[in-house]
């Protein structure tokens, strides 16, 4: 039927607003006519679209409809079923609602079961596992589910394929096999999946930055309105700008992160996560400490080891920040038991950068390391405006940092401080 064809297709061009209307028409021909699988593909199509627009609520109640009517029976299409149940499962899977996640992709397995073994439906029901798996931190058993769901195994349809090479890049990207994650996201490129925002991270850990950059713009750009895909992507792309020390960027990021944390609390763990990172880069780390604890107890209530460990270990690098060390060494080695059960290979490596830096002593008067970094440019000569451009700070940052660094070291002048960093091998 013409009416179920364009909501499809306006779905996938990203006109979810038209998409939701046209899913309601099928919904009411289906009503009118008694046609079940109708009624059924109508309200998928509704929730879906929904959950995209960011009314999660209301989308999950249609999704649960039409969950309702296949398990009992009412909706008989095998195709309209498997389309009920991916949409299900893939919100569930954005939203990070984890324990709705496995219940339906068993529920899916049982139903899957009854179409035979190793068809696109079985192949399906692979990819939400492996996703579960990797969630939940089994990354080898998840990475054997999604190649198992691949389709030189059993003939996966094209959408469902490249998602699953997706996940498989994205395992091997965080476990260091950078040439296996980039042929994999190659693999998912063909199949028509989406590649970001894992290409971008895989772009940023070779070291090229701008490609990272670009195409989170490109992903982003095509997803003005859909709130479920910038979710994912923002992250990434608060993360880049941060790094690169782009802060006005990685605020107006971080801002937009704010209005999507009411899609569920995953959302609500990035946009703290990305927070706290920025306040630690802009030298803050008082006001980053309780935004990653924010997220830690969320991603814990997950049981979503890896964004918990990648958390605890930006809450070291603040509690050092702020010098102390004690609670830095606890975060970081808790955080490396974690990347090592994980097989985490450069997030252990990482850490054990920071672990073995910390014999290093600690700066004099409690000074933070980018207070010590402004003090030697001030010992250096250079006025406010140029430390700002040297550091990439705004001008108003600078003299916050300069303030700091006067009451800390108890002097109340430039020259006075000059004399401070030379008697302290600062300058």
């Amino acid at each position: 039927m013409l009416c179920l064809a364009e909501a499809e297709a306006n779905y996938f061009a990203g006109n979810l607003d038209l998409s939701l209307e046209l899913g309601r028409r099928v919904t009411a021909i289906g009503e009118r006519h008694g046609d079940r699988d109708l009624v059924g593909y109508g309200l998928h199509q509704q929730g879906r679209a929904l959950a995209a627009l960011g009314d999660i609520a209301a989308a999950v109640a249609l999704l649960d409809e039409a969950m309702l009517a296949v398990l009992s029976g009412e909706v008989r299409s095998p195709l309209v079923s498997a389309g009920i149940y991916c949409s299900s499962i893939n919100v569930c899977e954005a939203i990070s609602d984890i324990a709705r996640a496995q219940a339906w992709t068993s529920a899916f397995e049982q139903w899957a079961c009854s179409h035979g073994a190793g068809t696109p439906i079985s192949g399906s029901c692979r990819m939400h596992r492996s996703v579960i798996l990797w969630l939940h931190g089994s990354w080898t058993e998840a990475e054997r589910e999604a190649r198992l769901a691949c389709p030189e195994q059993n003939g996966t349809v094209a959408m469902d394929a490249g998602r699953a090479w997706y996940q498989v890049g994205e395992i091997r990207r965080v476990v260091g096999d950078l040439s296996g994650a980039e042929e994999a996201f190659a693999h998912a490129g063909r199949y028509g999946s989406e590649v970001q925002p894992g290409m971008a991270l895989l772009r940023a850990a070779q070291g090229r930055s701008e490609a990272a950059a670009a195409g989170l713009a490109r992903a982003l750009a095509e997803r003005p309105a859909d709130r479920l895909a910038r979710a994912s992507l923002l992250p990434a792309m608060a993360e880049l700008t941060t790094t690169a020390g782009e802060y006005a960027r990685a605020q107006q990021v971080v801002a937009e992160l704010d209005e999507l944390a009411d899609i569920g609390p995953a959302a609500r763990a990035r946009a703290a996560y990305a927070r706290g990172a920025l306040h630690l880069a802009d030298d803050d780390p008082v006001a980053a400490l309780p935004e990653l604890r924010s997220a830690v107890r969320i991603w814990a209530e997950l049981d979503i080891p890896y964004e918990l460990a990648r958390t605890r270990r930006l809450i070291g690098t603040a509690c050092r920040a702020v010098g102390d060390e004690e609670a830095a060494a606890v975060e970081w080695a808790a955080c490396r038991s974690i990347f090592a059960r994980l097989g985490a290979g450069p997030d252990v490596e990482a850490t054990d950068a920071l672990l073995a830096d910390r014999g290093l002593s600690p700066l004099p008067a409690g000074l933070t390391e980018r207070e010590a970094e402004v003090l030697r440019l001030v010992s250096g000569g250079l006025t406010n405006h140029a430390i700002a451009q040297s550091l990439s700070l705004s001008d108003k940052t600078v003299a916050r940092h300069l303030s700091n660094i006067f009451t800390k070291i108890g002097v109340s002048s430039r020259a006075a401080a000059t004399a401070y960093a030379y008697r302290h091998d600062l300058a």
